[in-house]
């Protein structure tokens, strides 16, 4: 009989669709990531031997460690340090490109959505004020951590929704809450 071994077959699975994952997720915020360095970073860190790179991006490292934390470990409650251990891993620099932000914690400003050539900027959404935003995330987790007879995709998207409504941190919401989804739709609660 040829072929290939079932768990291998299920490795090689898992592997590409979490890669997928990371690619596709970056894309959608503008980020070109070297699916090479991913593909490794992920079998490295679910002990998989493929043969990886020697060198990959700490930035793709982060990425990676925050998906696979989201995903691998869904049994674990949603909490603020959960949250913010997740940030600080999409920007070990403290850097998103050329700014500097808050990273790990809750944003401390206004912030808006915007687009456009710098000094053309237009403005699509402007997120919960910064003095209710650790109000709100409170709901939010709490809400999140509850059992619901809510059908958990349905409950997913609710909750990508919501957090991205609150946007609360400086960058990286849009990352987090997709791995966040990825995170209750895994829970089956």
């Amino acid at each position: 009989m040829g072929g290939y071994a079932p768990d291998y077959a299920k490795s090689e699975a898992m592997l590409e669709t979490l890669t997928l994952d990371i690619m596709k997720s970056s894309e959608i915020e503008g980020e070109k990531l070297n699916r090479k360095q991913v593909r490794s970073s992920i079998a490295k860190r679910l002990g998989l031997k493929i043969g990886g790179l020697g060198f990959i991006d700490r930035n793709i490292e982060g990425v990676v460690e925050m998906l696979l934390d989201a995903t691998q470990n869904y049994t674990d409650e949603l909490s603020e340090d959960r949250l913010f251990g997740w940030h600080s891993a999409l920007f070990p620099s403290g850097r998103s490109g050329m700014y500097k932000i808050e990273v790990g914690k809750y944003r401390t400003g206004e912030m808006q959505v915007v687009s456009g050539a710098m000094g053309q900027e237009k403005a699509h959404y402007e997120a919960v004020e910064m003095k209710n935003v650790k109000t709100e995330m409170d709901k939010f987790i709490s809400w999140v951590n509850e059992k619901s007879p809510i059908d958990l995709v349905i409950k997913s998207a609710i909750a990508h929704l919501w957090f991205v409504t609150i946007h609360p941190f400086d960058d990286g919401n849009g990352r987090i809450a997709r791995g966040k989804s990825n995170f209750r739709y895994a829970i089956g609660s």
